[in-house]
């Protein structure tokens, strides 16, 4: 097993796996992690060969002398897994988690997530946001998401499209062109 030392960062893919659904006895879940202890779970998950999406951002520290990038969470506290039930029993075993967060619809937490990993693989900038209860829904027209659905607070500035994962009550912000958007109608977050 690979260990690392604390004060060393830790660096892993975001996607070990892949991101669908299939009729192998595996289940996505949503897990709630340790107070960063997302990519220790992920080396846990690679280590025991356990599927897994851990998205990330570069963020930049400042010291006096250099400036560090390295790469954290976009959603602190939570890692995203699919395993079976013994893969589960090993990923408690980690030490890494607090709860698995039920996953009613697991087509909906998927179609949520790929338009992240999306997102994250066209180089979009994307931030964390709030998870958004009403807006307005559109639908991409053109470039990477298209055909893909978002939402945005209001007309008025369509540039900032948020995707919700709806299962987590929560949000990231992605910034694209308005030219690329169709608006479809008034969003309902009971209807999705």
């Amino acid at each position: 097993m690979n260990k690392t030392r604390s004060n060393q960062p830790v660096y892993v893919d975001e996607l070990f796996g892949s991101l669908d659904l299939s009729d192998d006895g595996k289940k996505w879940n949503v897990i709630y992690t340790k107070p960063q202890h997302e990519k220790k779970l992920a080396r846990w998950s690679q280590d025991y060969g356990i599927d897994y999406y851990l998205p990330q951002n570069e963020a930049e520290r400042a010291y006096a002398y250099k400036k560090v990038v390295f790469t954290k969470p976009l959603f602190p506290g939570y890692f995203f897994s699919k395993c079976t039930l013994k893969e589960k029993e090993v990923l408690i075993r980690s030490g890494c988690i607090v709860n698995f967060l039920r996953v009613d619809v697991q087509e909906e937490l998927i179609r949520d997530l790929k338009r992240i990993l999306i997102a994250r693989s066209s180089n979009i900038p994307i931030e964390q946001h709030i998870y958004l209860e009403k807006g307005m829904r559109v639908c991409f027209m053109a470039g990477p998401l298209k055909g893909e659905e978002g939402i945005v607070e209001n007309t008025d500035n369509m540039e900032k499209v948020i995707l919700n994962v709806n299962v987590m009550k929560s949000a990231v912000a992605i910034t694209v062109n308005a030219a690329d958007l169709k608006v479809i109608g008034p969003y309902d977050p009971d209807e999705d």
